[in-house]
């Protein structure tokens, strides 16, 4: 079991940073680099593994990476805009029922990814560590990382994409998705 579970966040990691060949498409949400590539004052924030049985996904044993946003300093506003359950269930209902009357049709798309992968500012990036136990063999020689575990060992990374936990993720995605709707 315990060899299900380190393959599953092998895959994770792959999946924030460049990939597993023939395996695990790449997000490009972080990418791997040295203590001392970590700007002078930044606060460096912990990766929290979040580890689950899926029996319905292709890849039962899940581990998903949430970073705490708690220790970071994002002074600026962090909601954004939302429609309440109501509005949504009253333009669903009216739009159905409309649509059966006019031969219309009508579409929902999910926007995760958009949440997930929304650009970080080049200024406003922030940083992350992950022990290096949760690397392994494979994951360590892909991405050359033996150099990059710091003597307290850990693996520092940059975060370039939004990512479950990042405060400001909803607001960047929020103003992004505006942008291009408008």
């Amino acid at each position: 079991m315990a060899t299900t579970w380190r393959k599953s966040t092998s895959n994770e990691l792959a999946r924030l940073s460049d990939g597993i060949p023939n395996r695990v498409r790449g997000t490009k949400v972080v990418r791997w680099i040295h203590k001392r590539e970590v700007p002078q004052g930044k606060k460096v924030t912990y990766a929290n593994m979040v580890c689950d049985y899926r029996p319905l996904k292709e890849e039962k044993y899940r581990v998903r990476l949430t970073i705490g946003g708690d220790r970071l300093d994002y002074e600026n506003e962090t909601a954004s805009p939302t429609a309440n359950l109501l509005d949504t269930k009253i333009l669903i209902n009216s739009t159905i029922s409309d649509a059966e009357e006019k031969n219309a049709r009508f579409m929902t798309i999910d926007i995760k990814d958009c949440f997930l992968m929304t650009p970080l500012p080049p200024g406003e990036r922030e940083y992350m560590r992950i022990h290096s136990r949760y690397f392994d063999k494979e994951i360590r020689d892909l991405y050359n990382l033996h150099d990059k575990i710091n003597q307290d060992g850990y693996v520092y990374c940059e975060i370039q994409l939004g990512v479950y936990g990042l405060k400001q993720a909803a607001i960047l995605a929020y103003k992004l998705i505006r942008e291009r709707l408008e």
